[in-house]
């Protein structure tokens, strides 16, 4: 914007951000492994809070993704009310949760997570876990650098029971299987044993059309929410900019998603 002041001529447009930090967690060990408890971490965050003090409320509170880059991605009005309510702010409802599932009073974890990510994701994870904080879930925060950071978690290492990564998706078909699936070149990070999931991810592997594979990439994302096996944070809003002369730029899909072409800019100058 201060920008923008100084140079009015600058034609400029917000551009729904697909890279932002998410909550990824083993949810093969306690206390994890009760879905009660990710369903408590879940509701206990303030999207819409970090949202507006984070990011200026210009952010994206989403359920995985931005609807708006792909129809593969489901929006989060669209996720059925009774699922619906696990990505909600519900502090009471989150400690109730932990009471039901053995914690009446709080429990303790260790998150890792790192700081090469930037400014952004260490600030909007550290309110995460202030948030957490506040219904019992007490979390111990370990940075690790960064380089063995990236090793441990992409190559599906041991980690504490709470990784926080920052995704670079690159296409909406590669998320499910990198994420989930069981066989390569899924990494399967959560160490998730789902019959379900499994199931959800051959289906969405399998679907021939546009409109099959969004069919099953929405019912992917619904168990995915239902089981509270990722937690989005609210997505950074992207801003283009061109000068007055450009013409026909705009941010073209690559496989309906992302990336950037120029075969049909000109420059009307």
């Amino acid at each position: 914007k201060e920008m923008l002041a100084t140079a009015p001529e600058i034609k400029a447009y917000p551009c729904g951000s697909y890279s932002g930090s998410f909550v990824s967690w083993r949810v093969d060990q306690p206390p994890l492994n009760d879905v009660r408890v990710r369903r408590a971490l879940s509701m206990s965050i303030d999207r819409n809070g970090i949202n507006q003090a984070l990011l200026f409320g210009e952010g994206q509170v989403v359920a995985l993704q931005p609807p708006e880059v792909s129809s593969l991605w489901l929006a989060l009005k669209d996720i059925p009310a009774e699922t619906r309510k696990y990505l909600e702010y519900r502090p009471d409802e989150a400690k109730q949760l932990l009471a039901e599932a053995g914690y009446p009073k709080g429990l303790d974890f260790t998150i890792e997570t790192t700081t090469g990510f930037g400014t952004i994701h260490v600030q909007g994870f550290e309110m995460a876990v202030d948030m957490w904080n506040k219904i019992g879930a007490r979390g111990k925060i370990v940075f690790v650098p960064h380089q063995e950071y990236l090793e441990r978690v992409s190559g599906r290492a041991v980690y504490e029971s709470v990784a926080w990564v920052r995704p670079s998706l690159s296409e909406p078909y590669r998320f499910p299987t990198n994420m989930y699936s069981k066989s390569p070149p899924g990494e399967n990070r959560s160490w998730v044993n789902d019959p379900e999931l499994d199931r959800l991810v051959e289906e969405y592997q399998r679907a021939k059309g546009s409109e099959a594979q969004a069919k099953a990439a929405h019912k992917l994302q619904i168990r995915i929410a239902e089981q509270s096996y990722i937690v989005m944070l609210p997505l950074p809003m992207e801003f283009g900019l061109e000068q007055p002369y450009v013409r026909d730029f705009g941010r073209q899909g690559y496989l309906g998603y992302v990336g950037t072409f120029f075969e049909r800019i000109w420059f009307d100058k």
